[in-house]
């Protein structure tokens, strides 16, 4: 589970009040800072004792091809490699190419130790062949589809803009999280003054959306909801109709 807080119109990873709660709230809050989404670490906010003594970095970077323009990927193997020794993540042709279905995924480590241990308890578990389709559509993604995606990232970063645009001459006083990539658009609105209970009904009940509460990454995020813009423009722009349907209606 993570923990989310909003300063300034962004979303932050609040890094220790997550630790506290996968440990059990035994962590040293002054120890590490808050970390900003985009950026999975930054070696200097890295709490080496901490870090180096048998914790595994497991780092999902699926979102890794989902990057709008200005803005720059943070691999977490841009870390110095005295850390690679305790670091797993994860890439997936998946999300990416919409192959899901497949089943294909990567996970990538740079230890070779590490790596063996990992190995041992997938075999065990009985995952360690990956299945001939999503072998063959991984490669096929991955050498042939470079041009497809960009064009896909150019078209979804189009959404977003759509959507920021609308928001911003509709319901002004919502707050849109301007996003560095993904399809994922966070919007605050908070300042409407409805309750979290209040606001999921006019989204569900009134507008007929389906989105991500933000209530389920903490309190502090309780009245964002959270677009999945990876669609055709018509289907964007019809959510945003009716967005303004159900507020206007609310006033």
């Amino acid at each position: 589970m993570v923990y989310l807080e909003s300063t300034n119109g962004r979303a932050y990873l609040n890094f220790i009040k997550s630790l506290e709660i996968l440990s059990g709230g035994d962590y040293n809050p002054h120890r590490i800072k808050p970390l900003e989404l985009p950026v999975y670490f930054k070696e200097k906010e890295v709490d080496e004792k901490r870090y180096l003594n048998g914790t595994i970095l497991m780092v999902d970077e699926i979102h890794c091809d989902f990057i709008f323009p200005g803005h720059t990927f943070f691999s977490c193997m841009q870390l110095d490699k005295k850390y690679h020794k305790i670091l797993a993540f994860y890439t997936s042709p998946g999300k990416t190419f919409n192959i899901a279905g497949l089943q294909a995924a990567n996970i990538i480590i740079p230890d070779p130790e590490l790596r063996a241990k990992y190995r041992k308890a997938n075999t065990a578990a009985g995952y360690s062949q990956a299945n001939i389709f999503g072998q063959v559509g991984l490669i096929a993604c991955y050498t042939k589809g470079a041009e497809w995606v960009d064009q896909l990232v150019e078209y979804i970063y189009g959404n977003v803009q759509y959507a920021k645009a609308f928001i911003g001459e509709n319901l002004p006083k919502a707050v849109v999280v301007d996003p560095d990539g993904t399809y994922l658009l966070w919007v605050d609105f908070s300042a409407y003054g409805f309750s979290k209970e209040e606001l999921e009904h006019l989204i569900v009940d009134e507008a007929k959306l389906w989105l991500d509460s933000g209530a389920i990454f903490g309190p502090a995020t309780a009245l964002f909801e959270r677009f999945n813009l990876a669609c055709p423009r018509s289907v964007v722009e019809e959510a945003m109709q009716r967005l303004k349907r159900a507020f206007e209606a609310a006033k």
